[in-house]
């Protein structure tokens, strides 16, 4: 469902009809907000006030306050500022010190178990009832959020083409939806969004200039396991697709991101 130009009354109600919903036939739940937003996990309806992310949203559709999705992945994507700040982008103290000394090579056991813990404390269900296990998941536990800049940063759009890291994300997932689990596609879309430098526009003395910005999109996850889309089934791109999807990347690669959407 898509809902437009929502009040903060109107997205509390929208959120509040998901919450009570009969999830039972669903295996996962996604919410998407495109709007404005600020500081604190702000965003904005269409009348200007805002609603909290952690009260408005996270709370609600908690494993403890919305039982039909208890136990489910919930994936919430959030494209709107942060805040007010502006990141400039930083200069590393060589081309090579991000992967020095790192390997780039994906650790199987790193999502195992941390270093802390046993395999037997894991695995062991710590509530029972009648002396049998009961599975009983934390509160705010199977959360996702994907949120489209870091905490007190602004978020990038251009009026024509939209939302940079709405961009991504549609790129992204339609290659690698059959193949990544939701985590590793993220990452993917902070990569092609911090590996670009956008134009902004800006006022400087009364004068009109443009500066190139970056932008550093944030995940997080409190899932307990790795959460795909599509397994094992690959998109498939016809002819009739492929210069759709050239123009677009063409496009992404021109920095033509000029107008902020705090």
């Amino acid at each position: 469902m898509v809902y437009k130009d929502l009040t903060k009354q109107a997205m509390i109600d929208t959120i509040e009809a998901v919450r009570v919903y009969d999830h039972t036939c669903h295996s996962s739940f996604i919410l998407a907000i495109l709007s404005h937003g600020g500081e604190d996990g702000k965003i904005d309806g269409v009348d200007g006030d805002p609603i909290s992310i952690k009260e408005n949203i996270r709370d609600k559709l908690s494993n403890a306050n919305c039982s039909s999705l208890c136990d489910k992945p919930k994936i919430i994507i959030i494209q709107a500022c942060q805040g007010v700040k502006k990141d400039r982008g930083s200069r590393p103290e060589s081309a090579d010190s991000y992967t020095e000394g790192v390997d780039t090579k994906p650790d199987p056991e790193s999502e195992v178990l941390p270093a802390t813990c046993t395999a037997e404390a894991c695995t062991q269900d710590v509530y029972q009832q009648d002396g049998i296990p009961v599975n009983n998941p934390p509160e705010m536990a199977d959360f996702v959020f994907a949120i489209a800049t870091a905490e007190d940063y602004i978020s990038l759009r251009n009026k024509q083409y939209g939302s940079a890291y709405i961009k991504a994300i549609d790129k992204v997932f339609h290659f690698h939806a059959h193949s990544l689990d939701i985590l590793h596609m993220l990452t993917k879309v902070k990569r092609l969004i911090g590996d670009r430098h956008c134009t902004l526009e800006e006022s400087e003395g009364g004068a009109r200039i443009m500066s190139k910005v970056k932008q550093a999109p944030e995940t997080k996850t409190l899932l307990r396991r790795q959460f795909f889309f599509f397994p094992h089934k690959p998109y498939i791109q016809d002819s009739s697709e492929s210069s759709s999807i050239a123009r677009n990347t063409d496009m992404e690669n021109t920095g033509s991101f000029q107008n902020v959407n705090p």
